[in-house]
């Protein structure tokens, strides 16, 4: 298995790389998006980006393959609902890259979900309600942007760009709903990382937008806004503060 970790490991630093692409904007990066968006969006992608990183990481890092059937599902569905708007959008070549990039999640998903969960520590009531509030939230979000509502986010989307970020969402959504119904800390640490990466990249620039957002984004602004501090303060109580939960290594008991 060790070569599996190494392979993981570096398939991680790569997507560290496309995060860091996205996030500074560079052609290289931006070009692998299916079409020109403004740099709001550009973050938003890097945000999510950035949480699938150290969710690789930690796997390749720790080895506990059984947690990464959630992750597998979060990814598949995203890369199977971009692939079916994309060839409904008539981008056959787009459509079939995140096509071949859904059966690999599949694939990852029907080996890890036959893995067992060799850390087995248990969760407080909090952290499983936390986790029931983040997939409704979740939910919401994707539902309202797959519906194209343009009051999700505090700028302005446009429909074609609304319904990816609705499948990026209800991906997301999945994958908290998972750690929801088997909760255990293994099965809802890698949730808590993806999210705590997708805080660091966005808090700072929504914290900026307040003196500036349109009137009929400030509403939006303030709810998301709420979310990524719940969530920050959530993610880091239970990652690095907790006793029962900080520990890095496998706790089998």
């Amino acid at each position: 298995m060790k070569a599996l970790r190494i392979g993981v490991i570096l398939f991680g630093l790569c997507d560290l790389v496309l995060t860091l692409g996205y996030y500074f904007r560079q052609d290289w990066a931006t070009s692998t998006w299916p079409w020109t968006v403004s740099p709001l969006d550009y973050l938003l992608v890097s945000s999510f980006l950035a949480g699938a990183t150290v969710v690789i990481l930690w796997l390749g890092l720790v080895g506990d393959w059984g947690a990464a059937a959630g992750a597998a599902m979060n990814v598949g569905l995203m890369n199977t609902g971009a692939a079916v708007y994309l060839f409904q959008s008539g981008l056959q070549r787009r459509a079939i890259t995140f096509a071949v990039f859904a059966l690999c999640n599949v694939g990852v998903l029907v080996w890890s979900i036959r893995q067992p969960i060799r850390d087995r520590r248990g969760v407080s009531r909090f952290l499983r309600g936390s986790f029931g509030l983040f997939s409704v939230l979740l939910l919401f979000a994707s539902v309202q942007l797959l519906r194209r509502s343009p009051t999700i986010f505090p700028w302005r989307i446009e429909p074609e760009t609304e319904t990816m970020f609705g499948w990026l969402f209800l991906g997301s959504a999945v994958y908290f709903i998972y750690g929801f119904v088997r909760p255990s800390w293994h099965n809802m640490r890698g949730q808590l990382l993806a999210f705590l990466a997708y805080d660091v990249v966005l808090i700072l620039p929504y914290a900026l937008m307040f003196p500036t957002v349109q009137p009929e984004h400030f509403q939006s602004l303030c709810a998301y806004f709420a979310v990524l501090v719940y969530s920050s303060v959530v993610a880091i109580y239970y990652l690095f503060i907790d006793k029962r939960t900080r520990g890095w290594r496998i706790t089998t008991r």
